[in-house]
């Protein structure tokens, strides 16, 4: 006799292996192969971010991704996180045919992420997932009216978005968290994601005082606030998010 969870888990193994900054958010060990997901954001970032992270661990280990219909996605953003470009498909125009074109992705590439346009018909999506789990690959569903897809098993949304890396008021972004809710057969749970690498712990100095002059710039909007007499401190905004 073997518990439910111990045979699930030996299925799981012939999935493909996830990267370590999505692992919590899936409610299976590695990808199940067969299923459609669906990513969605609840606000205007993090999207993109979750959606690379979720093919950086199957690109890695040898499995072919392809992304449909992103147009505006950068090849320095599928290097940062992680994504095997050589062996990532690009179909950033595939037009009004969209569908045939994930179709016949799925006969060759493992996993296929594809933002959709409009409307889909349940009967639409329903074939679609059943050719995904003919050929025994992974369809991501992501934007628009994608989150809606009835053949869905599990549907990841971003709630909330932080980068870091700008200081106050200069740098570069480097780490972002997010917080990802996920939807698996009625369930709800909620994880963090770190798809750039988890931020360091900032150093601590002895003094709370900031030298504002340090950086040897000085933004418009603080220009404007010295001459209406508001401190420097008072106009320090938190990271961006």
């Amino acid at each position: 006799m073997r518990r439910a969870s111990d045979v699930a888990r030996s299925i799981d193994t012939d999935g493909l292996p996830l990267s370590t900054a999505v692992e919590s958010v899936l409610p299976w060990p590695r990808l199940r192969r067969g299923t459609t997901l669906t990513v969605a954001s609840a606000g205007p970032a993090g999207l993109t971010s979750l959606l690379l992270a979720l093919l950086a661990g199957p690109s890695g280990s040898g499995a072919w991704c392809a992304l449909v219909g992103a147009p505006t996605v950068s090849a320095s953003a599928i290097r940062r996180s992680g994504v095997d470009a050589s062996r990532l498909a690009l179909v950033p125009h595939p037009g009004d045919r969209w569908e045939s074109v994930v179709g016949a992705l799925l006969e060759g590439i493992d996993v296929v992420a594809v933002h959709v346009p409009g409307h889909i018909s349940p009967s639409r999506a329903a074939r679609l997932s059943a050719k995904t789990r003919r050929q025994k690959g992974v369809l991501v569903a992501f934007g628009g009216d994608g989150t809606d897809w009835p053949q869905a098993e599990a549907r990841l949304t971003v709630e909330q978005s932080t980068w870091y890396g700008l200081g106050w008021g200069r740098g570069l972004l480097r780490h972002c968290e997010l917080t990802v809710s996920t939807r698996h057969h009625g369930r709800r749970a909620t994880a963090t994601v770190w798809p750039y690498g988890v931020r360091p712990e900032p150093v601590r100095r002895e003094t709370e005082q900031i030298d504002i002059g340090a950086a040897g710039v000085t933004s418009l909007a603080e220009h404007r606030q010295k001459r209406k007499g508001v401190s420097a401190r008072a106009i320090l905004r938190p990271p961006l998010s």
